[in-house]
């Protein structure tokens, strides 16, 4: 509603390349959040953590990329927040008064070492989205991807950090019954820990191993309510077999097992009405890209 194109639409944007070491892009992209978990093709992905799977992560702006040598290459975004209305995403919060312009600034670093067998994607993000009383409401978003591969094996390890004054991710909110509070919760953070594990067999057998973490946070429970901030944990563990048949074809066939499990505080049993509880899917199928031009 914000930015009037389907949200079917990820990707409409004019890029130019000023010289070798610097480039520009203007239009509807990617926010260039960091992160492998983030950063991978989707059709590699069989469930997303909390925060990536909650996140607007297409938006509009201007990118700069500034190559530094062929290790480090950095960027930095200008975009409009949201895609959606302030009230579609967080209703009506008392006190709190929308920005004329929500902003977010991200910054991101790709960096390589060991030759590539070592790299890293790490980015920081502001997010401008209202005002309390003359003060900034803001999300301060983190995003340190790191990579180790060998011939054989590959390991991803990400580590996000999301301190949201108004609940932009929307777990801890989607939580609290309207009978407790009837709009985004203000005041949270959600911590994640991601790790992957491939092994590739040969060319065409890969094994993995996803195992993932991600806790979510009210800080406004009353002091004599629960002893800390903590609502929810869910973990996820994921194991997959893939066969590529065709050598140098993105062609796969997967078979793969999602497993969530989820813990509640004592506070969003009693008072949020929570229990914990996991859900598990089995998938197999067949994963390939449509290469029509």
């Amino acid at each position: 509603s914000i930015d009037k194109i389907s949200s079917s639409t990820d990707l409409a944007f004019i890029g130019y390349t000023i010289s070798e070491q610097t480039s520009f892009a203007i239009g509807k992209m990617t926010a260039n959040w960091g992160g492998y978990e983030f950063d991978m093709n989707p059709i590699d992905i069989y469930q997303y953590n909390d925060i990536v799977d909650n996140s607007d992560n297409f938006l509009t702006g201007v990118q700069f990329n500034w190559v530094l040598s062929k290790s480090h290459v950095l960027s930095g975004q200008i975009l409009n927040s949201r895609t959606k209305s302030f009230n579609e995403l967080y209703e009506n919060v008392p006190g709190i008064e929308e920005a004329k312009f929500p902003a977010a600034y991200v910054g991101n670093w790709n960096g390589s070492f060991l030759g590539g067998k070592f790299k890293t994607i790490y980015s920081f993000s502001i997010f401008q989205e209202a005002s309390e009383n003359g003060k900034p409401v803001n999300m301060y978003y983190t995003a340190l991807g790191n990579q180790f591969q060998t011939k054989k094996w590959k390991f991803q390890y990400d580590f996000k950090w999301s301190s949201e004054d108004l609940d932009r991710t929307g777990v801890v909110s989607s939580l609290i019954p309207e009978t407790v509070l009837g709009h985004a919760a203000e005041n949270v953070y959600y911590m994640e820990h991601w790790l992957r594990t491939v092994y590739s067999i040969d060319e065409q057998w890969k094994i993995s191993m996803i195992g993932m973490v991600s806790s979510a946070h009210w800080k406004d429970i009353p002091s004599n309510q629960a002893s800390s901030s903590l609502v929810r944990t869910a973990w996820g563990v994921i194991p997959t077999v893939e066969f590529y048949p065709i050598k140098n074809y993105n062609l796969k066939f997967f078979a793969t097992y999602v497993g969530r499990y989820y813990e509640y505080s004592d506070y969003a049993k009693t008072t949020l009405n929570q229990a914990d509880g996991n859900t598990g899917r089995i998938m197999i199928g067949v994963i390939s890209p449509l290469l029509v031009l």
